[in-house]
């Protein structure tokens, strides 16, 4: 791969492809202030009564749990991990959710800060592309997070021997399919960044602009003039971190200290 991406960089830059990079700096004021919007933030704020809601099903189903509680279960689906019964199996369902909730809010997050791509031919078009799939994609995100997050409670539901292992299992399956779907729509209408819609609402095929010198190794965008702290990813559905900008290493660190504390407090809470 990195072969290639050698030839055709060197091909852009004897064909001068860096004059087209540099018309990036066309604003379109107006149709990015006019264009639709990712959901705002405040509709992560579902999450709160979810996770309520589990916990107040752990409480309710505290009492008709054995002790010790079987919280894993092998391939035969027979229980070959426990926990003594206590403050932690009620702890858990609603910490596991809490940390779910907490990188989603961030992934979401992540689309709101992110840069919006222009393309200097098209303003306005590019601008209503990108502003679409940035919105249908928040929608996606935040239906697929309350999907995952409504799972957890089959935990308890397991723990108290209302669900076997077995339904566990399938039901797991159907969650991992419904949350699979709406991105695989997504990606498939709108294409990474709008591309796919800005296609058909242009009626071409051309390449808006070129920004290779800013990935490294085709993976990592890296830009020091670029303020950006998130981008859209040039491959696929998602966002990528400029980790030109130090705020993307503050929010990585942020992120690994996050995953420690739940790594802590699962040891605590299986102690």
């Amino acid at each position: 791969m990195l072969v290639f991406r050698a030839r055709v960089m060197a091909s852009k830059r004897s064909e001068g492809w860096g004059t087209r990079s540099a018309r990036l700096s066309t604003v379109a004021g107006a149709a990015e202030a006019n264009a639709p919007r990712p959901l705002p933030l405040a509709w992560d704020l579902l999450y709160l009564p979810v996770i309520l809601a589990t916990l107040a099903l752990s409480l309710a189903l505290y009492p008709a749990m054995p002790d010790p509680v079987p919280v894993h279960f092998d391939a035969a689906g027979v229980a070959d991990g426990y926990m003594a019964k206590g403050w932690q199996v009620i702890a858990m369902p609603t910490a596991v959710q809490a940390l779910m909730a907490l990188c989603l809010t961030a992934s979401h997050w992540q689309i709101l800060r992110s840069r919006r791509p222009s393309l200097p031919e098209h303003p306005v078009a590019s601008a209503i592309a990108y502003g679409m799939f940035a919105r249908a994609q928040s929608a996606t995100l935040l239906v697929t997070g309350i999907v995952i997050t409504v799972s957890i409670a089959i935990m308890p539901l397991a723990f108290a021997g209302v669900v076997t292992s077995d339904q566990s299992f399938v039901a797991l399956i159907v969650i991992i399919i419904a949350a699979i779907l709406p991105n695989l729509a997504v990606s498939l209408v709108y294409g990474q960044a709008g591309s796919r819609l800005l296609r058909r609402m242009t009626a071409s095929n051309e390449l808006g602009f070129d920004d290779d010198e800013r990935w490294r190794l085709g993976l990592f965008y890296v830009s020091r003039e670029d303020p950006s702290v998130v981008v859209p990813r040039r491959f696929g559905i998602g966002w990528a971190m400029n980790w030109g900008n130090p705020k993307s290493w503050d929010l990585a660190a942020l992120l690994v200290a996050a995953i420690a504390a739940f790594v802590v407090l699962v040891e605590v809470l299986f102690r």
